[in-house]
């Protein structure tokens, strides 16, 4: 069936077409529209598909731009290798769909069930998954990241997502935004979450076994039995309890984002501390002898009365004299 004649039933009123073969099929209103998923608001007509029934069908090999599937069920439906643009799944039912090998690009799936979806090895960028239910959910071997200079509001965004038993092992999901998400028994082995926005969400019980957490933001973060290394424990513990007073003497700190946090009388000598934000933190009467700095940053940062002696400042911004 090609998309005319698709079209043309739906607007006979049918909605029922529940295992049909789509597969290779292209959707198109318009390319090139923008390059966010706030695009997708702008969109002054849609390929309209919503509030149909297409559970078990196959659209593998498709092409989607500007198609809107909102509240249409798509439960155990086939999208690998799938291009997917500018599309909304607001609603939908996806549970058990397969997204595998897929490129998804400003797309939205705001409320959607994804219980057990697959994106193994999936491309997603700038895509909305906000207060999604992605239990049990597969990742594993997806990129979803931005590019390293990308806007902030390009990556992905999983604000209220359920995410517990998720599996993203070896996922790519740098400086993605998890806020308030559920993670509970998540598995992240190997996964890179680097600057990742983990404010506020649940990673109790979640697998971080070689998890790559450089600078991800763990305030609020509950990790209540969480597999986690002895540093990033104490980079959260840091993060969430202060360190006033802290004896943190030779301890492992680097790349981790210790902005705002409070350093004050703190033993910090021969501390590893490469690359570690410090901006705007309190390190005033701490004592940072030998301790290594190297490319730190230490922006708008309190270094009153701070113990530098012999601490190795190479690449520190800015530059101390």
């Amino acid at each position: 069936m090609d998309i005319k004649e698709l079209l043309e039933r739906i607007a006979k009123g049918e909605r029922d077409f529940v295992g049909i073969d789509l597969s290779q099929l292209t959707i198109e209103f318009r390319k090139n529209i923008g390059t966010h998923r706030s695009e997708i608001r702008l969109i002054s007509a849609w390929v309209n598909l919503n509030d149909c029934n297409f559970r078990d069908s196959d659209f593998r090999e498709s092409e989607f731009y500007s198609a809107n599937f909102k509240k249409s069920n798509l439960r155990d439906t086939n999208f690998t290798n799938t291009t997917i643009f500018w599309t909304n799944f607001c609603q939908a039912n996806l549970t058990n769909s397969n997204f595998s090998n897929a490129l998804i690009k400003y797309t939205t799936f705001i409320k959607a069930n994804l219980s057990k979806a697959n994106f193994e090895q999936t491309n997603l960028v700038d895509v909305e998954f906000s207060r999604a239910n992605l239990s049990e959910a597969n990742f594993r071997n997806s990129i979803l990241a931005v590019e390293k200079y990308s806007k902030a509001d390009e990556c992905v965004n999983f604000t209220l997502a359920n995410l517990s038993k998720a599996n993203f092992t070896n996922a790519n999901l740098s400086q993605g935004n998890l806020v308030l998400a559920d993670l509970t028994e998540a598995n992240l082995t190997g996964a890179d979450f680097s600057y990742a926005n983990l404010a506020s969400a649940n990673l109790s019980r979640a697998n971080l076994t070689d998890t790559i957490l450089s600078y991800a933001n763990f305030k609020g973060t509950k990790i209540d039995n969480a597999v986690i290394s002895d540093k990033w424990l104490k980079v959260w513990e840091i993060v969430n309890q202060g360190a006033e007073n802290f004896d943190l003497r030779g301890v492992d700190l680097s790349n981790a984002d210790l902005s705002g946090v409070n350093f004050s009388d703190a033993n910090l000598s021969g501390a590893n501390l490469n690359g570690v934000n410090f901006n705007r933190a309190n390190l005033s009467d701490a004592n940072l002898s030998n301790a290594n700095l190297t490319n730190a940053t230490l922006y708008d940062t309190n270094l009153e009365n701070v113990n530098l002696e012999h601490a190795d400042l190479t690449g520190v911004k800015p530059l101390l004299f």
